[in-house]
Order: structure tokens, then sequence, then C-alpha cells
């Protein structure tokens, strides 16, 4: 008797490749008229099968990125909301800050109204105009009578200059530049 399945199943995960009936299958072929061994599609138009699905697939696909496209958007308008809170938070704060700093100045003014309390200490311009800057004074310039903190005025050369033996108050001879780095 010949075995007609091509794949014989024990269960859903073993099954059994009927190499007998494979082998028949082709002998019947060769034997059997054209009209009896001519397979049947499982879609008898594969075209519009074809087409069918691929329609499927391109809607599946435009509905996807029209979703994407639409959380970009919400994104977007949150992050845009949020910019414009912070913007809005930081307009209110120096809103703040700049009443605060009024309001500091109002009381510094009322308390200077109020009569100098502290002529025992002279004020800072007092320190600039005696040249003691050991005092309140935050002069960084360095105009004491020690000189200035920098180099005198001889040692000065351009950058370049001093790197190639410019005046630069001290005796070096100026170097040589070679072409190809150090031969």
């Amino acid at each position: 008797m010949l075995e007609r399945e091509l794949i014989k199943h024990s269960d859903d995960n073993n099954f059994i490749i009927n190499m007998a009936a494979l082998h028949n299958f082709t002998e019947l072929v060769k034997v059997l008229p054209k009209r009896l061994t001519k397979p049947d599609y499982l879609y008898p138009d594969r075209e519009k099968f074809h087409h069918e699905c691929a329609t499927k697939a391109n809607e599946a696909r435009v509905k996807e990125r029209a979703k994407t496209a639409a959380k970009r958007r919400a994104t977007a308008a949150e992050k845009k909301k949020q910019a414009e809170e912070a913007a809005a938070d930081a307009v209110r704060a120096e809103e703040l800050a700049a009443e605060a700093e009024a309001a500091a100045a109002e009381q510094r003014d009322l308390e200077s109204d109020e009569g100098d309390e502290d002529e025992d200490q002279p004020s800072d311009n007092e320190y600039q105009q005696r040249g003691n800057n050991s005092g309140r004074s935050s002069d960084s310039e360095g105009d004491n009578d020690n000189g200035p903190a920098s180099d005198s005025e001889d040692d000065y050369a351009p950058r370049g200059r001093r790197r190639n033996g410019a005046n630069t108050g001290g005796n070096k001879a100026p170097t040589k530049k070679r072409k190809h780095g150090n031969r």
C-alpha cells in the first residue's frame, strides 16, 4: 500500500518527513497524466492575494507611523508648554529679584538717612584717597608703592617675539628655527 502523507505528525512538536511518500509522488507525476498531478493552489489568484496582503501591510505601517507622529507631536507640545512655563517662571523670578533689590536699596537709603553711626571707620573712597590698599578696597591692579605686580615695561615683548629671543630683559640669544622638526 502506498503511503500518501508526505509529513506524518505524531504530535504538535514531532513530525516525520515521509520520504517514501515523496518518492511515490514523483513516481506518480511521471506516470499519471498532467491534469491529475496539477497542484491545487492555496489561493487561486496569487497576484490578487499578494496585492491584498501588501495593502494590509501598508495600511498597518501607515497607522503605526501616524500613531508615532501623534506621540511625537504630543511630546513636542508638552516640552514647548514646559519651556513656556519655565520662561514665565524665570521672568517672575527676575521681577522678584528686582523687587528684592529695590527693597534692599530702599532699606540702605533709610539706614543712611538715619545717620552715619560708622564715622569711626573710613569709607572705601577714603581708603583709596589715602592710598591704603590693605583696607577694605579690593583693587587688584597693584597700585601700591611697591610697583606693579607684573613684569616691568623693559621686559615686555609680544608673545611670539619673546619665544624667538626678542628683548626679554636677559641675554638670551635667538634660537634658530628648523624647517623639519628635530633632526
